[in-house]
């Protein structure tokens, strides 16, 4: 059974009814803005898969990679472990523990870093922190999609050119990147940017386990272009891609298996949890036995009902088991990194491979190409054309060669040393004299 608050959630409530040509109708019910959420009681032993988990939350199946315990829960008489980003309540107190896009009106949420869902580590709060990081100061929506960066932040260049230049990179509007590049070069660590904008080459792993940019006389970009700054116009969507572990699929499709977490939330709950197996959604209007007629049951009507059969009591299973189970998990999933980390490098050998193929080949092609000109080289003859004016000159030298040609002190000379004598004659100084003259 579920036991629900009578507060409203954040989408829209729907009351269903008959009509009159018998058809189902649904109607929705206006509701007053409220904060509050669903409190459910169910038995998490029962639960057998992701996605009849995420169902019974209400809640996307993503959400629950997310979920990271912390303390119990604040709610008085749940001893349950609260999940980190939410409120100091459990899952089943409260689902507020990951960020949605949009609000109940359909507006982009104020809060929505992180709605991807892509891991608790891009949560707002993670591992041992209590409060959030700085948020990146770039202007990409897939960036705040991945959410916030506990790694490390990068900083902008101080010279205050490239500053616009790499404020232009992470898609900030020019007069917002001027009024950055002005603070930047007074407090350099105003303003941080996101790892995930660097290229994997400009970026390293320091001694703390957070990024740092690796130490480069220049740094190239993806494109080829030199910078003297680590430009952060790496592609998000490639990050996204290729360095964010996604486990949960394999094969092709989703592993539907349950959280790792659940079997911790379900061993604390047994001993004082109701056993039972049968929840629903409390928000949806349904048809149950007693309600035939199709009566719309809402939060302010819904009431807990008794199950007719209690389940036989599950087995208990022990800490050493769960821990078992835990490694197992951890196994697989280094085993998966393995794998793909060796498809990669196959990969990576293919291409290297093809590309030595292809550079042998550019080097015999330069290489015929060489012994071609060598021989063409010594194919080659050298014509004089000098004694042939018609073949060198100009109008005016070729009347100036004939004008000395016709002299009679140079019959004398070759029509080779004529055309000597053209080259050597001043023909700046004839041609404005001859031009003032005409």
């Amino acid at each position: 059974f579920v036991t629900a608050v009578a507060q409203p959630p954040p989408w829209p409530l729907a009351s269903a009814r008959i009509g009159l040509d018998g058809a189902m109708m649904i109607d929705t019910i206006p509701q007053k803005k409220s904060t509050a959420m669903a409190i459910l009681k169910l038995r998490l032993g029962d639960i057998s898969s992701r996605t009849q988990l995420a169902e019974r939350l209400a809640v996307d199946v993503r959400a629950l990679d997310v979920v990271s315990l912390r303390d119990a829960c604040r709610n008085n008489g749940c001893n349950l472990p609260a999940a980190l980003n939410n409120h100091g309540r459990c899952i089943l107190c409260q689902q507020t523990w990951f960020p949605l896009e949009l609000d109940a009106k359909g507006d982009r949420a104020k809060n929505c870093r992180g709605h991807g869902l892509y891991g608790p580590q891009f949560m707002r709060q993670h591992g041992g922190s209590t409060t959030s990081p700085n948020a990146c100061c770039c202007s990409s929506s897939l960036c705040e999609e991945v959410g916030y960066s506990h790694e490390g932040m990068m900083r902008l260049p101080t010279n205050p050119a490239e500053c616009i230049e790499a404020t232009k990179a992470l898609g900030i509007p020019p007069e917002r990147g001027q009024l950055i590049a002005k603070q930047i070069a007074i407090r350099p660590k105003t303003y941080g940017v996101a790892p995930w904008h660097y290229s994997p080459r400009h970026r390293v792993r320091g001694p703390g386990g957070n990024w740092e940019i690796r130490k480069m006389t220049k740094y190239r970009d993806d494109d080829g272009n030199k910078f003297n700054y680590p430009p952060p116009n790496y592609s998000v969507q490639q990050f996204i891609d290729n360095e964010i572990p996604t486990f949960e699929y394999s094969g092709g499709g989703y592993d539907d298996k349950l959280p790792p977490w659940l079997k911790e939330m379900a061993t604390i709950q047994e001993p004082g949890q109701p056993q039972t197996a049968e929840t629903t959604n409390p928000f949806t209007p349904q048809k149950t036995r007693g309600n035939e007629a199709g009566e719309v049951i809402t939060p302010n009507t819904a009431q807990t009902r008794t199950p007719t059969k209690t389940p036989t009591p599950r087995k208990r299973v022990s800490p050493e088991s769960l821990e078992l189970e835990e490694l197992k998990e951890s196994l697989k999933i280094l085993e998966a990194k393995n794998q793909s980390a060796l498809e990669q490098i196959e990969t990576q050998r293919a291409i290297i491979v093809t590309t030595d193929q292809e550079l042998y080949q550019l080097r015999t092609k330069l290489n015929n190409t060489l012994e071609e000109n060598a021989k063409l080289k010594l194919t080659i003859t050298i014509v004089d054309i000098r004694p042939d004016v018609e073949l060198w000159g100009t109008e005016s030298e070729i009347k100036r060669w004939h004008e000395l040609r016709n002299l009679t002190e140079n019959e004398h000379l070759s029509a080779t040393d004529i055309s000597e004598i053209v080259f050597q004659e001043n023909w700046p100084s004839m041609l404005r004299k001859e031009h003032m003259c005409s």
